[in-house]
């Protein structure tokens, strides 16, 4: 089940890809998304650490783990228990750590796995992607939050809704992705860290550290 969290990454909640078709936008959820917009919308690198549940209605079974994302423009890496994912800006770098095998490819303009670091870079531009509807204010653990929905403008694209929790400081509590296929994701922000200091290879795979890892290209 770990597992399957890198693969909703890779081949899921990154295929959002915008249409142009004209959409009625909810103007009282923007105030709290152009917030959110505007600390994800950086060139400087941050990092975000997070908290996932990954629930299947098929199999009525709940998985959860951590991980963390550094992301830099297009740039981005991601690390989890049992995958961490590369991308330069041009290489996509995939590694199985429990398999000892790394997945290379170069992603086209309009693939999934070139925005793979959606929903993050999603939201920061949300008005592009999504339409959107403020739902309401909501108490946890003593905490005033505010829900948005946000709907996809790509029919296509295997999620219905993105659930988003957000505190009256406009720090994301938690992100909930619903796919289609019975598979709920709900992200739990514990950390955002801005304008990190970082090597610049850090978004690149390093064969010299992995000797023994087997390199496929896709």
């Amino acid at each position: 089940m770990k597992v399957l969290f890198s693969m909703l990454f890779l081949f899921g909640a990154l295929t959002l890809i915008a249409q142009d078709a004209i959409v009625i936008q909810d103007k009282k959820a923007e105030p709290y998304l152009n917030k959110i917009s505007e600390k994800l919308r950086t060139d400087s690198p941050y990092q975000i650490e997070f908290r996932y549940e990954i629930y299947s209605l098929m199999e009525d079974a709940t998985v959860s783990d951590y991980g963390r994302i550094i992301i830099q423009g297009e740039k981005y890496k991601l690390k989890t228990e049992d995958t961490e994912v590369y991308f330069n800006g041009k290489t996509l770098w995939s590694y199985n750590i429990i398999n000892e095998e790394v997945y290379q490819s170069e992603p086209t303009e309009n693939s999934g796995d070139k925005i793979f670091s959606d929903p993050f870079r999603l939201l920061a531009n949300y008005k592009e992607f999504f339409k959107y509807k403020l739902i309401g204010e909501k108490n946890i653990d003593a905490n005033k939050l505010f829900e948005i929905e946000l709907y996809p403008k790509d029919l296509e694209t295997p999620y219905s809704v993105i659930k988003i929790l957000t505190s009256s400081d406009n720090d994301i509590y938690s992100l909930n992705i619903k796919q289609k296929n019975g598979i709920d994701l709900t992200i739990f922000i514990t950390d955002l860290i801005q304008n990190i200091t970082i090597p610049p290879t850090v978004f690149s795979w390093d064969a010299k550290l992995h000797p023994n890892v087997l390199l496929i290209e896709m």
